[in-house]
């Protein structure tokens, strides 16, 4: 029975892990399985109202991914034209730094700030040149891998605002509980960042530094989630991070803050003009909140807020960088977007269905049946983590699980714990996914060429890495779970 109803995720897993089929391809079998199943089983439901209920609530959570994707995408590109980002890498690599330090300030300030605001892995595009013009070829691929930290709030905190949408818990909330549950988790990756760019070894003080940043960036996550500003927690927890380093290292090599603020400032000045009015759109719609339900599209339980979306000011900060480059058009990545908003289309799809054909509630009374609380305990970040790691993306992750968590969640009463669960242990197994190792490695041969076992060397690294911080977001559940969340 339970087997049955799990058949169209295993089926779904099972093509992309077994087949190397495409994430749409598995996903729509998964879809096609789930109606076959529907109707066949009688205690499941297959009609009319289930199949508007999906698809209405797929349109919407599809379209509040597709209001954030494609404009970050076109920002990307529009800076990559204009020469910002080739302007970053040079000041990046002649920073007046200790190589390590200067790494550790990108992979745990900078580039989560900059994934933050477009996500998919963009920050890669600046990240992966510059590791490689400053280290070994081998310990350049392994950081790059590590500098996708930030997922659960990459894109403007995107898998964390569709996450709070299906399980139906506040976003502030879900945000800060994913916040306190990742402290351990970035204790981890600082101490295996360290330990990689120390070619395996660990030496004392780049320890603690990769300690202590790591745990800054965490540490802010928390305050700025706890605040509710949950979609741009990860920007200022990166650039904060990034800024308090950067000066106490600037301090102590005897550099003029000053010049180097100067310099930093003018070349991420795009990404801090998207901060700027993001803030200044919050602060509008607090002072005019009927601009929120005039802008509301429902669903099912789920909906889509337009004036909330970070669309309208990555669309703002496109017009105004365009205004002072008006000879250069604009390319819009249309092709991009849609594939990858297809593909999480189905997922949600698939989500969906099972969420309104009673799918999940049946698994989760039959899970029921066995009252071992620790056992979904420890599972349950194991459930997450495969998602993250299948779909190759914490928002893909969340559309195919985040339902099922959050059920699970209702029986112990603990439905926020288990959605933030799910939400933690997707995004930090994205690193290690297929998709981003393959991005990584496509990127290095534009600049050195890469062999065909570096593949598998770099999964292996990553598999490695999800064992610490597997058992990190476990003793977190554990902590978190005796307390009143």
């Amino acid at each position: 029975m339970i087997f049955l109803l799990l058949l169209p995720l295993i089926l779904s897993l099972l093509l992309i892990i077994g087949f190397k089929k495409s994430g749409f391809v598995s996903g729509l079998i998964g879809v096609c399985s789930t109606l076959v199943i529907s109707y066949m089983m009688e205690s499941l439901q297959l009609d009319l109202g289930v199949l508007y209920n999906s698809l209405l609530n797929t349109i919407i959570l599809t379209l509040s991914a597709f209001l954030v994707i494609l404009p970050g995408l076109t920002l990307n590109n529009i800076l990559e034209d204009h020469g910002y980002n080739r302007s970053l890498q040079g000041y990046l690599k002649e920073m007046p730094i200790d190589r390590n330090h200067k790494v550790m300030l990108l992979v745990f300030g900078l580039l989560p700030a900059l994934e933050s605001i477009t996500g998919f892995g963009v920050s890669l595009i600046l990240a992966v040149p510059v590791f490689i013009s400053l280290l070994k070829q081998e310990t350049a691929l392994k950081v790059s891998m590590l500098s996708m930290n930030i997922m659960p709030w990459g894109t403007l905190g995107l898998a964390t605002v569709v996450g709070s949408k299906i399980s139906s818990q506040p976003i502030e909330s879900l945000g800060f509980l994913t916040a306190c549950m990742s402290l351990f988790v970035f204790i981890v990756l600082g101490g295996i960042c360290s330990f990689v760019l120390n070619e395996n070894e660990i030496k004392y003080k780049n320890f603690i530094f990769g300690i202590s940043i790591a745990s800054t960036i965490s540490i802010l996550l928390m305050v700025f989630n706890y605040m509710g500003q949950v979609e741009i927690a990860g920007v200022l927890s990166g650039l904060i991070t990034f800024l308090i380093f950067f000066s106490f290292l600037l301090v102590k090599n005897n550099s003029s803050l000053i010049s180097e603020y100067k310099n930093i400032l003018m070349n991420i000045s795009p990404y801090i003009l998207v901060i700027i009015i993001l803030v200044i759109l919050k602060i509008i719609v607090s002072l005019f909140p009927y601009l929120i339900e005039s802008t509301t599209f429902h669903g099912v339980g789920v909906d889509l807020v337009f004036i909330k979306s970070p669309f309208l000011a990555i669309v703002i900060a496109i017009l105004l960088i365009m205004s002072k480059n008006k000879s250069t058009k604009i390319s819009i990545p249309i092709n991009k977007t849609i594939k990858a908003c297809s593909t999480l289309f189905v997922f949600i799809l698939l989500s969906q269905l099972m969420n309104f054909s009673q799918f999940i509630d049946e698994i989760v009374v039959i899970l029921n049946s066995n009252e071992n609380s620790f056992l979904y305990h420890v599972s349950s970040p194991l459930i997450g983590m495969l998602s993250g790691f299948i779909t190759g993306s914490n928002l893909g992750g969340n559309a195919l699980l985040m339902d099922m968590q959050s059920s699970l969640g209702v029986v112990y009463n603990r439905e926020l714990l288990f959605s933030a669960i799910q939400n933690a242990s997707a995004g930090f197994a994205v690193f290690t996914s297929v998709p981003i190792i393959v991005l990584i490695l496509t990127l290095a041969k534009n600049t050195q060429k890469s062999s065909s076992s570096m593949e598998q060397a770099m999964l292996r690294f990553g598999l490695k890495c999800l064992v610490p911080i597997y058992f990190s977001i476990v003793l977190a559940v554990f902590i978190i779970g005796n307390l009143s969340f």
